[in-house]
């Protein structure tokens, strides 16, 4: 019995974040292995039915996974496993080359706003939101029931385009501005943890860092919780 898309279409299927499989006792990843039998084999052995072969056919395979780390349940692939794919490796911008980014986008946004000029609080902005995203990273990892405790450049441009999609005619001061960063670093970053205590450990967090970066005044005018719609 084979399988395979209709018409002679071709499936593309994603397997994504594939290092997360967990390892049996003998360290081997079991769930990797029958993949690498579906892919290099074209098929698999139906479970159900000792001996009966069951071929796929038509299928194009991408896998995506971030660089290895055990401490954050990220392994590293078999070089059985790895040597069925093309790896391309995409490295983590620098922290110049994100401000680069994204710092030119928000200067072109909060250009429009009249009476005000934010030139400086720009830089500050992109270097408070990597600041967050790097601690989010180090304190909150990923367990089997949190797997999706990932940060990184989708949550910082996340945080921007928050900003961005705010009318900048509704930005009337430097405190609003910083009261709408603050909102979307918890939109993105705080509502998307599991539990009340991670909750108030990235809320703390994103009131420190404002602190630190604009100074206890500012931290003060801003801690009050403000919603935008």
């Amino acid at each position: 019995r084979t399988y395979a898309p209709p018409d002679g279409k071709t499936c593309y299927l994603l397997i994504d974040d594939i290092c997360a499989c967990s390892q049996n006792r003998f360290g081997d990843q079991e769930a990797l292995e029958l993949l690498r039998q579906l892919v290099s084999t074209g098929g698999y052995f139906n479970p159900s039915k000792a001996g009966e072969w069951r071929g796929v056919m038509g299928m194009r395979w991408i896998a995506t996974q971030r660089h290895a780390n055990k401490g954050m349940s990220r392994r590293a692939l078999s070089d059985r496993v790895t040597s069925l794919f093309f790896p391309i490796n995409i490295c983590m911008p620098t922290h110049s080359a994100v401000d680069a980014i994204f710092g030119q986008v928000l200067r072109g946004h909060l250009a429009g706003v009249p009476g005000l000029d934010f030139g400086k609080d720009v830089g500050k902005l992109v270097d408070a939101t990597q600041n967050v995203c790097a601690r989010m990273t180090s304190k909150l990892l990923p367990t089997p029931v949190k797997m999706h405790y990932s940060f990184g450049m989708n949550q910082i441009s996340r945080v921007v385009q928050g900003i961005v999609m705010c009318n900048p005619d509704s930005i009337e001061s430097r405190e609003i501005l910083i009261r709408l960063w603050c909102h979307e670093c918890e939109r993105v970053f705080t509502d998307s943890l599991s539990n009340h205590d991670d909750k108030e450990w990235s809320h703390q967090t994103i009131g420190h860092v404002v602190e630190e970066t604009f100074g206890p005044k500012v931290a003060k005018a801003v801690r009050d919780t403000a919603y935008f719609v």
